[in-house]
């Protein structure tokens, strides 16, 4: 298959990069000829963003401070609001505290474990050499384990105090909401502070549109042949946009006869979510493919033809043809370089017959 370059004469547009053409007034065009050819379909969406999180807070209490309002870019772990956490400051003042007692109480146990310990052994050595009593002894023994068994007991209460103090910091830690992905603050929500703030308020809505959706429903016919990866085309407004299926619905809603798919486009800066787009699916690419209208072809009992303008007259050319594409029909074979095709009026033509270039 030679590539060509084909004259128009009356009209098309051709849309190369999606494989639609469709007819459009215009006077004589020279269209090349389209390197590949994309087939597939088209449905309508709106542009989300792919990552988007609303935050509420874990507890209850008076709003304090709004860190940011909507439309400030934020990274994960930075503080959105501050919520009135003196009450769990106050417990955590008195955490320390018992953890200071308890520590105390620790060295305190261990001068009287010392204690016990060398008493003991000094009952051992009085016990071999016979100075004092089994009896003796076991008293001693005793006190020893009691002291060691304080000991323990001590450790144990400050191990207690120390975990409660990691729970109230934790605790500390949710009066402060941060963000927890890359993005924008779509959504304040017009917080005051003073404001009562509960579990079930939202304080903030943050979205990652560096990236975003395109989602369609996809006809059942299409559904089969779309896997994630494909290529698709994204056009918003005058901008057409290289994008990607990343997420396909494993299954066909019964009473719609569709399935979910999700397209994802670079943003260049310009997009924003809840704009409207249309998504180009591509099921199949025919490459080094020659696209004219279909009204261009005239067929007979023994093939195809076309007419093309050779030195001010009408030629005749038969023409092998492949798929078709909307409007258009690809031309496997007939067309070379340089040909000037006729796409109206070529049915009131013979060959040779002379003709003049609008």
């Amino acid at each position: 298959m030679r590539t060509a370059v084909v004259t128009v004469l009356a009209s098309i547009l051709l849309w190369s990069s999606a494989g639609f053409a469709q007819n459009a007034v215009v006077t004589v065009q020279t269209v090349e000829i389209t390197p590949k050819v994309e087939r597939g379909f088209s449905e309508n969406s709106t542009l989300e963003a792919i990552d988007e999180v609303t935050l509420y807070p874990r507890v209850s209490g008076r709003l304090i401070k709004v860190f940011v309002k909507q439309g400030d870019s934020v990274s994960p772990g930075d503080p959105i609001a501050e919520l009135d956490h003196r009450d769990v400051d106050a417990q955590i003042s008195q955490a320390k505290a018992q953890i200071a007692v308890a520590q105390a109480q620790v060295a305190q146990a261990m001068a009287e474990l010392e204690n016990a310990k060398r008493e003991r052994d000094r009952y051992l050595r009085l016990v071999k050499e016979g100075f004092s009593t089994q009896q003796q002894l076991d008293s001693k023994e005793t006190v020893y384990r009691t002291a060691k068994a304080a000991v323990d007991l001590s450790r144990a209460q400050v191990r207690q105090n120390m975990a409660n103090l990691e729970k109230l910091q934790v605790d500390l830690s949710e009066y402060t909401l941060k963000a927890s992905i890359q993005g924008i603050v779509v959504n304040d929500y017009s917080r005051t502070p003073g404001e009562m703030i509960t579990p079930q308020t939202s304080l903030a809505q943050i979205a990652d549109i560096s990236r975003l959706k395109a989602v369609i429903q996809a006809p059942e016919s299409h559904a089969r042949l779309i896997e994630q990866g494909m290529k698709a085309f994204v056009t918003v407004g005058e901008a057409k946009l290289d994008g990607k299926v990343y997420r396909v619905r494993p299954f066909v809603d019964p009473s719609t006869r569709t399935t979910q798919v999700e397209v994802a486009v670079e943003n260049d800066g310009d997009l924003k979510p809840g704009m409207f787009a249309r998504v180009f699916i591509v099921e199949e690419t025919m490459e080094n493919a020659v696209m004219i209208p279909m009204d261009s072809v005239i067929s007979e009992e023994d093939g195809s033809f076309v007419f093309v303008v050779e030195d001010g007259k009408a030629r005749k050319k038969p023409v092998s043809l492949g798929r078709s594409v909307g409007r258009n029909v690809n031309v496997q074979d007939g067309l070379a370089k340089g040909d000037q095709l006729i796409v109206l009026g070529g049915r009131n033509l013979s060959d040779g017959d002379q003709v003049t270039i609008r």
